[in-house]
């Protein structure tokens, strides 16, 4: 499974952008990312298991690195 990584160059921009626009996101997006550059692996099963729903929906192969 591709890790959920925010490295700092783009953290700089995005969790301002969060901030401003998506105020409502900004304590999930600083829990997960304020103190690390992965997300909590609970959060990239989750985004797996929706990616696989779509690759199939889509005609592209699951991928099975989990």
């Amino acid at each position: 499974m591709a890790s959920v990584v925010l490295k700092p160059a783009a953290a700089r921009r995005f969790l301002p952008f969060i901030r401003e626009k998506f105020p409502e996101l900004a304590p999930q997006i600083d829990a997960f990312y304020g103190r690390a550059v992965y997300a909590p692996t609970d959060y990239e099963n989750r985004i797996s298991a929706i990616m696989d729903r779509l690759r199939i929906k889509y005609g592209f192969a699951p991928t099975h690195e989990r």
